[in-house]
């Protein structure tokens, strides 16, 4: 027999998830300012914060204690970061502001590191101080190239120098005496004319030769930047291949804000820049390599709109499934509090109602934002958020009644794993979020809805 109460549980449920269509309206219809949103998204966490705190972690220690609680919350949250990182890797970021922003920047982290592997065996850039990274990083660009495609001919200004990240490049050289041992020089400083140094007749160039063969993790055009000099060989494609191109300007620009950087190239045109290239440091490469990339770590790389466009169209097939299925995931956790909380009571407590729609409502508003700008139409954005208020209410109605009759020890183990899902959602999306557009306004306004909900309480248990 269902029990009486699991209907109001499922009345409750919806009703805390109707702030989710109201913000979602909101969102899709008014663009607030972003320092507003924040101060809503963040007085709603902290509204959410005080009542997980004094209407469900802390009734359910008073009840079974404090382990089954604690290890419930680190089951919960553990449990919410494997999925929520599982959901986001097939689109379900773009749900959100900050785990688009999250998902982005690891994504951009992921490329720098692709990149410093190959920046620290090309001895010029180990001269440049991993801490002056940011400054060149994001100026680095991958460009395809197509098989028999010229990047760039012998006799041209250099405008850049390459990095070979997948396939082959070959240096041709025309075979005009000085020029031929000039591009001989740019061709040794990347070390590969040691793997393919012999000298091939290119068939559609009389008299030219292919002096070098440079394969993944090559530098070619160094020399040319370096010194000023046009360029002695031409650079040609030997397959399809992709290079990491760094403009010349940029480069220039490093030179003048980097002392280190800068002495350092003149050391090396000072002496034959081949020969200290071919005696590269295989430890001092991974060295610098290691400490790259912990400056990387520690100085993520911000996300432009731009870069979230393009993840954004890397996963434009998966993506409405992945939100739709991070929304019900986000939800899970706020149901079965709804529905456990009300087991022996025929309402929920007005301070976990208000936490749970003050914090439902900017989370809507806000995820609404972001899905109309990466090209969501108007019914799929408010269809799903509906189809997750019927869905709060549905699993607040199931959770009341699977634990009607279980042991206090377990309801307060499940309290304590939706309360750890939930906070750890708070920490990963809400929180960032409402901090990097508002700043110091966030901290305040979690304050006030720490307080608000707090207030809330006090005037329940009043009467």
């Amino acid at each position: 027999m269902i029990p009486p109460q699991a209907w109001s549980a499922f009345l409750f449920g919806a009703l805390s998830a109707l702030s989710c269509v109201i913000g979602a309206a909101t969102g899709v219809a008014w663009r607030p300012p972003q320092r507003v949103l924040a101060a809503i998204l963040a007085f709603g966490a902290g509204a959410l914060l005080a009542a997980l705190a004094f209407e469900l972690i802390l009734p359910a220690q008073e009840q079974a204690g404090f382990v089954p609680v604690a290890v419930g919350a680190i089951i919960g949250g553990i449990s919410f970061v494997i999925l929520n990182e599982q959901l986001n890797g097939s689109g379900g970021f773009l749900r959100h502001r900050s785990t688009t922003s999250s998902f982005v920047r690891e994504h951009k982290r992921q490329e720098a590191e692709a990149l410093l592997a190959k920046l620290s065996q090309v001895s010029v850039c180990r001269a440049l101080p991993p801490e002056d990274l940011q400054a060149i990083v994001p100026h680095v660009e991958a460009v395809s190239v197509a098989r028999g495609r010229h990047i760039y001919d012998e006799g041209e200004e250099c405008d850049a120098f390459y990095l070979i990240d997948d396939g082959e490049i070959d240096v041709v050289a025309s075979g005009r005496g000085a020029d031929t041992e000039a591009s001989s020089t740019e061709a040794s400083s990347t070390e590969a004319s040691n793997r393919e140094g012999v000298a091939a007749e290119r068939p559609s160039d009389a008299g030219a030769a292919t002096i070098a063969r440079l394969g993944p993790g090559d530098a070619f055009g160094e020399v040319s930047l370096l010194t000023g000099a046009p360029h002695s060989a031409t650079a040609v494609a030997a397959t399809d291949a992709t290079v990491w191109r760094i403009p010349k300007d940029d480069f220039y620009a490093l030179l003048a804000v980097s002392p280190t950087l800068s002495g350092a190239v003149g050391d090396l045109l000072a002496h034959d820049l081949a020969l200290n290239a071919a005696r590269q440091d295989g430890q001092a490469a991974e060295r610098w390599r290691k400490v790259a990339s912990r400056f990387i770590e520690s100085h993520a790389l911000a996300p432009t709109p731009t870069d979230v466009r393009a993840v954004a169209k890397q996963h434009a097939s998966g993506a409405p499934m992945g939100i739709f299925l991070g929304l019900l995931l986000d939800g899970i956790p706020e149901s079965l509090v709804i529905g456990m909380s009300m087991i022996d009571r025929p309402t929920l407590s007005p301070a976990l109602l208000a936490g749970l729609f003050l914090s439902n409502l900017p989370e809507a508003m806000s995820s609404a934002v972001g899905m109309k700008a990466q090209g969501s139409g108007t019914a799929r954005i408010i269809g799903m958020w509906t189809f997750l208020m019927l869905f709060i209410g549905v699993g607040a109605f199931v959770g009341n009644v699977l634990f009607v009759g279980a042991p206090i020890w377990v309801i307060a183990a499940f309290e304590g794993a939706a309360a750890g899902a939930m906070l750890t959602m708070i920490a990963q999306t809400a929180l960032p979020e409402a901090y990097e557009q508002g700043g110091w306004l966030s901290g305040i306004a979690t304050l006030l809805g720490f307080l608000a909900a707090f207030f809330v309480k006090t005037l329940s248990e009043g009467h």
